[in-house]
């Protein structure tokens, strides 16, 4: 373990001990919205890839200690300005990976926790491979409209994730609407029943704008969520959700829903008692070399 990270350990640690997270986050209660992709054992961990275990122990964690709600739920409270419950955490799972509905599903079932699946309505039930898989020599099959079929079936919420998962923030205007409209009808014919939420390819800045946001407002979605960071809060918008993604080790997936150190918009922050101090770039949230 570096340095760095060996005294993030210890401030953390001691900050628990004191029960400074707890305190702080009553006075001030916000929702951390984390993005999965995959859960597996074909790899070792990388930003798309978790392994069960890790997965199966940060689920151990957040159920002691935290409060799990479902995305709707959650914009529910948003939409209407009701005061978050401290301690909230929202989980959301991204592409339509077939180890969503053969690994993670029956793990949240078992726990009887809420999720939401926003699938990529052109690659599912096909043998397309997105573009950051095409050189890698493991397979990750899509999952089937039947898989996603039952996954609304048991209770989980099922959102677009766009019909190609483009850029959409760089797309002509027509482009986008076709990959927002579409997603949508896409899904509801499948599902034969409406869908709320959408979830932008990307979900960096630069993958919305306010073009997009009014596409997203005219297709008839009740929300939609990025996933460069951040937190939720009652002032949140509701058409830019914040999500994070994961990081390497529970415990820093801990500091992160206790908004100790967090990702935001391509930078590691460490926020202790009123100090925010950026400690790194992104990448640091993947992967320590040393």
């Amino acid at each position: 373990m570096s340095a760095r990270r060996t005294v993030l350990y210890s401030v953390y640690g001691l900050l628990q001990f004191m029960g400074y997270f707890a305190l702080r986050d009553l006075m001030s209660p916000y929702a951390t919205v984390l993005t999965f992709h995959r859960v597996n054992d074909k790899k070792q961990q990388d930003g798309l890839t978790v392994h069960p275990r890790l997965f199966d122990e940060l689920l151990d964690v957040l159920v002691r200690r935290y409060r799990i709600v479902s995305l709707v739920r959650l914009c529910e409270m948003v939409s209407k300005s009701e005061t978050l419950p401290a301690r909230t955490v929202a989980l959301t799972f991204d592409d339509g990976y077939l180890d969503n509905f053969s690994v993670v599903a029956p793990i949240l079932k078992d726990r009887k926790l809420p999720a939401t699946f926003f699938v990529t309505s052109g690659y599912v039930e096909t043998t397309r491979r997105f573009p950051w898989d095409v050189s890698d020599s493991v397979s990750h099959p899509m999952m089937t409209w039947e898989h996603v079929r039952q996954l609304a079936a048991e209770g989980f919420e099922v959102g677009a994730h766009s019909v190609n998962h483009l850029n959409l923030g760089v797309c002509t205007a027509d482009i986008a609407r076709k990959e927002i409209t579409d997603s949508k009808r896409h899904i509801e014919d499948q599902l034969g029943m409406a869908i709320a939420g959408f979830a932008y390819p990307f979900g960096w800045k630069w993958s919305m704008n306010e073009v997009t946001s009014r596409l997203v407002r005219e297709a008839g979605f009740a929300y939609s969520c990025s996933n460069y960071g951040g937190k939720v809060t009652d002032r949140s918008d509701i058409f830019n959700i914040q999500r994070t993604g994961v990081y390497p080790t529970t415990t820093e997936m801990l500091m992160e829903v206790d908004s100790f150190m967090t990702h935001y918009d391509g930078v590691m922050r460490m926020h202790v008692l009123g100090a925010c101090i950026p400690i790194g770039s992104s990448g640091d949230q993947v992967e320590d070399k040393t």
